[in-house]
């Protein structure tokens, strides 16, 4: 397994090394060492080790992660520990080598077996997002091994294919975090994402944002309108896909669809935890525009509608509604009037009075029988229209 080639040398040191050293210094760090050591030098080396791998960005050379990179941010570690604890006890320093040397076998055994995290990263991805359209969606229509895809870091922008990306400076702090997809006639739909630092916060949420691009932007590039890309505040791709995929990444994150392979373990939970917290803060921090905020709330809504119901397996009847219709060759401005329906709908349905919640159930029920995402998107659409035109 080598790195992308789409990914220059010195981010690939950057970013998958962080996360190889990370690991490697959390994984080694036992109950019994933090006791021994302390807060100080534990916070210390994290913020070093942040700060050394973000440096790293300025150097484009064509070291590998494992040609030296890795033993090299070892031996400086330690050796900045060393001066740190100058004058510490003789069982802080036995702890602080104990520590170094538990470590430096992590990195040696992921550079050994070639465990590249950005390529997991992008492998996980993939794979789930077939999965969740096996599963869920009735199959992709082109296979997402055809995607192009890269990672970036921020200020960077790829060689190919030209693409503006919202700076990731902008995002939501701590989250420094962008993906975008570029559809195109004649090339694979491509994906990038840009991740403004190596930081736990960033690289937790960089599952949830690559997955969000394939599951939410694949499907729609291959099967429905083809190049024609939805708008930046669309209230399906953006808002009300959004949630979908929030649901999908904590199925696929901890493993629980079938055939998935689940992110490893110590990550999985901060993954799940990031991808939440971002979701929340887009949503309460007013980054989502009004018609994602919509989308979003809408979806949530939905969700928690079917929920009460206490029908079998709500949420796997939603997930396939939503990509039943993401996948299908709908248009964007028809996904967008689904969207309006259904909040139009609940927002009646709150009121006894209007019958309107007899009638959702009624739309409901005909789509648990029949199992057509489609009539069931056409009656919203109708209601959106009529009350267009009313």
């Amino acid at each position: 397994m080598t790195p992308d080639p789409s990914v220059e040398p010195h981010t690939h040191r950057a970013l998958a090394g962080w996360v190889v050293a990370h690991r490697a210094l959390r994984r080694a760090l036992s109950l019994e060492l933090q006791d021994v050591l302390g807060s100080a030098p534990i916070v210390a080396a994290f913020s070093w080790l942040r700060e050394r791998c973000a440096s790293e960005v300025a150097k484009p050379d064509d070291r590998s992660m494992a040609q030296g990179f890795l033993p090299s941010l070892h031996d400086e570690l330690e050796e900045m520990l060393k001066q740190r604890s100058a004058g510490a006890s003789p069982e802080v320093s036995r702890a602080i080598e104990e520590w170094m040397a538990a470590a430096a076998g992590e990195m040696d055994a992921c550079c050994a077996s070639f465990e590249d995290p950005l390529l997991i990263l992008d492998d996980w991805a993939r794979n789930g997002t077939d999965l969740c359209y096996e599963i869920f969606g009735g199959g992709l229509c082109s296979s997402v091994s055809e995607v192009e895809s890269q990672i970036i870091h921020s200020g960077e922008l790829p060689k190919r294919p030209p693409l503006v990306l919202p700076a990731p400076t902008r995002s939501i702090a701590p989250w420094l975090i962008a993906g975008q997809t570029r559809y195109a006639d004649e090339s694979p739909v491509a994906v990038t994402l840009a991740l403004g630092g190596p930081d736990l916060e960033t690289w937790g949420a960089s599952s949830y944002v690559l997955l969000h691009e394939l599951v939410s932007y694949v499907a729609q590039g291959t099967c429905g309108e083809g190049p024609n890309q939805p708008k930046e505040d669309d209230s399906f791709a953006e808002g009300w896909m959004d949630f979908v995929v929030l649901l999908l990444h904590s199925l696929v994150a901890s493993g629980f669809l079938d055939g998935s392979t689940p992110l490893p373990g110590d990550d999985r939970p901060s993954h799940v935890r990031q991808a939440q917290g971002l979701f929340t803060a887009r949503l309460n921090e007013h980054e989502f525009s009004t018609q994602q905020r919509l989308g979003a709330e809408v979806a949530q809504r939905l969700h928690e509608y079917l929920c009460r119901r206490e029908r079998s397996a709500p949420s796997e009847a939603f997930i396939r509604l939503s990509l039943c219709i993401n996948r299908s060759s709908m248009s964007h401005g028809v996904r967008r009037s689904f969207v309006q329906g259904i909040h139009l709908m609940l927002l009646q349905a709150e009121r006894p009075e209007t019958g309107a919640a007899l009638m959702l159930d009624r739309w409901l029920d005909a789509y648990a029988q029949t199992d057509d995402a489609m009539a069931f998107a056409q009656e919203a659409v109708r209601l959106s229209r009529a009350m267009r035109v009313a």
